[in-house]
């Protein structure tokens, strides 16, 4: 558990967090509980998600930094994408998994590489076999159309919001 106080003092010191990323904190203001998370991110600029937010629920095992923290996307926040679960918010992202996990890398790191999940998809681990399929067809355009239609026709409100950045 000293990792992810390291971690939390470092986060908390930060004049500003990475790109894309409008927080990063345990969800209980108790610093005696830092196993869950929320983090919020931001869509890539040149992505379908551009100017929508997303919601993490972030969990650290005590394991941790052994094996990986769990992401997922809030139930009320998850994005159209080929390596996300529509259903239940899971990524599909290696470096979340054990065998690729490495303890160098940190919670800051792992948010960092779910944004760029966003803007750079992966249709050869996909959880969306039809947003999969759209890209290994390596038709972007009706992958991009897509997600926009529901992003836009089907938004959830309370955690997927038009942000002005």
């Amino acid at each position: 558990m000293s990792r992810i106080i390291k971690e939390y003092n470092h986060i908390r010191k930060l004049n500003a967090l990475p790109d894309n990323m409008t927080t990063l904190h345990p969800v209980s203001n108790a610093t005696s509980d830092l196993s869950n998370w929320h983090s919020i991110i931001l869509g890539p600029k040149d992505s379908p998600y551009h100017n929508k937010s997303f919601l993490l629920e972030i969990h650290i095992p005590t394991e941790y930094p052994s094996i990986p923290p769990v992401i997922k996307f809030n139930k009320n926040s998850i994005p159209p994408h080929c390596n996300v679960n529509f259903t239940t918010g899971e990524i599909c992202l290696n470096i979340l998994k054990n065998e690729n996990w490495s303890p160098v890398w940190n919670l800051l790191y792992s948010v960092q590489a779910i944004i760029q999940l966003l803007a750079y998809p992966d249709p050869s681990s996909p959880l969306n076999i039809d947003l999969s399929r759209l890209l290994t067809l390596k038709d972007s355009k009706a992958y991009n159309s897509l997600i926009k239609y529901y992003l836009y026709n089907f938004p959830k409100p309370e955690l997927i919001c038009d942000c002005e950045i």
